[in-house]
């Protein structure tokens, strides 16, 4: 008998076998954890605590910007209405793009699309090797490559792994260097202040050879995006404030994530909890606009619970995850309808009946609490009709174009549309309409 060993590649082959790099899209729909009043109730407190209750403020610069809108500030606490927030929310981008040093790995951000990046600041690693210990920029360097070599990442987070050897005014600029030089992913740089900022938006621009006494192009064309942490309960500190305004000053995504975690920084129960998490979201969401009209921005959510033995963090638990997929109902209130009907029931204030869903187009139909399953059964047995192919191809074509421009969402309608046109099932529908006969589709 011959022993056979493992094959090893050879020539160019690749170490790992995987897919090439791709944008990867959501082709499932979204995932209500909260029905409708749910959302109106929670989105309709968060309003309430921005306009009783405010956000303290602690740059001057904010908050002038503010009060020019329209905000009552009164010494560091800024109270901001409803139609500040509004108008700001009606300017924020659905989508938007990032391109990173390599064009042909551009990032599409919204509507349904996916990116997976790497996690930002943790001070210590771990290997099979030498265990866990306090990271260094060896480790950063490593961790940047691997990113860069898995095409299943498309982002690099801040400071994959904090370089602690290094001094904390500049290392910044280190891990900036690594990720353009060992890397060409787009990357998340540090916010704390505008130098911070600056130094990202300017290194990304040298990377792509845009002049820095043209950073218009950079912010036609964002490169670098940030994470910005309110400083929870309701705060928003300066060098937070400064790095924000300078990454929308200059066109570059910021992700505003209140630090709210249930039972230490916010209420402990979930709707409070939430509650907080999107009043100090939108502050932080209205204040990008204010800033630049336009600017990219994204709604980011980090609600979680502590341990209440130890009052760690406690990432994972049931609040967690539906904490996270609660906040994406609430980031996509504004546009699940016509911008008029969402104006209206924002700004009335006013509890949302199932007659109002219905007008509004929340629901598609209303019927009486018995009959709910009778008729779900019956819209079920109604679809299942169709040509399996072409339902298929119909609810791929609206998710994927959730979101997207115009010209972007033709264009996926007409690939699914050829997909379709190309099956048997295609002919028959025809054929039994001419032959008065209800149709037989094949799935093929």
């Amino acid at each position: 008998m011959v022993r056979r060993g493992r094959v090893r590649p050879c020539g160019n082959a690749p170490a790992v076998r995987q897919l090439p790099w791709r944008q990867v899209e959501n082709p499932h729909g979204t995932l209500p954890v909260l029905d409708v009043e749910g959302v109106e109730t929670i989105h309709q407190a968060s309003l309430r605590v921005l306009e009783e209750l405010g956000i303290e403020v602690w740059s001057e610069t904010a908050r002038n910007l503010f009060a020019d809108a329209g905000a009552i500030v009164e010494g560091e606490v800024v109270r901001v209405g409803r139609e500040v927030i509004e108008a700001a929310l009606a300017t924020a981008p659905g989508t938007f793009t990032m391109t990173s040093r390599n064009p042909a790995k551009a990032l599409d951000i919204g509507g349904n699309r996916i990116a997976f990046g790497l996690v930002a600041g943790p001070p210590s690693v771990h290997d099979e090797v030498r265990g866990r210990r306090s990271s260094n920029m060896d480790d950063y360097e490593n961790l940047v490559r691997l990113a860069h070599y898995f095409n299943a990442i498309h982002i690099l987070g801040n400071q994959v792994a904090a370089p602690l050897e290094l001094p904390t005014n500049n290392r910044h600029l280190d891990t900036y260097n690594a990720n353009l030089s060992l890397s060409d992913l787009a990357f998340h740089c540090t916010a704390i202040g505008r130098g911070r900022a600056l130094d990202g938006i300017n290194m990304a621009a040298i990377a792509r050879d845009i002049s820095l006494d043209d950073l218009e192009q950079l912010a036609a064309s964002p490169g670098v995006t940030t994470i910005v942490n309110v400083n929870s309960p309701r705060r928003f500190d300066e060098e937070m404030v400064n790095g924000l305004m300078t990454m929308s000053e200059h066109g570059q995504p910021v992700s505003v994530t209140p630090f709210t975690l249930m039972g230490a920084m916010s209420p402990t129960t979930l709707g409070a909890g939430l509650t907080q998490q999107n009043a100090e979201a939108l502050f932080g969401v209205t204040l990008t606009q204010l800033t630049r009209t336009g600017a990219p921005v994204l709604y980011g959510a980090f609600t979680s619970n502590v341990d209440m033995r130890s009052g760690a963090p406690a990432f994972g638990t049931p609040e967690h995850a539906k904490a996270n997929v609660a906040s994406g109902q609430l980031a996509r209130l504004a546009r699940q309808i016509p911008y008029t009907a969402a104006m209206r029931l924002i700004l009335g204030g006013e509890p949302i009946t199932a007659g109002d869903a219905l007008h509004c187009g929340l629901v598609t139909e209303t019927v009486a609490a018995g009959e709910v399953r009778g008729r779900a059964r019956e819209v079920a047995r109604s679809v299942a009709l169709g040509a399996p192919i072409a339902l298929a191809k119909a609810k791929e074509a609206v998710i994927r174009s959730n979101g997207l421009p115009l010209e972007e969402a033709y264009r996926i309608e007409n690939e699914c549309s050829r997909a379709v046109m190309a099956t048997e099932d295609a002919r028959e529908g025809p054929r039994a309409f001419m032959e008065k006969r209800p149709p037989e589709f094949k799935g093929r």
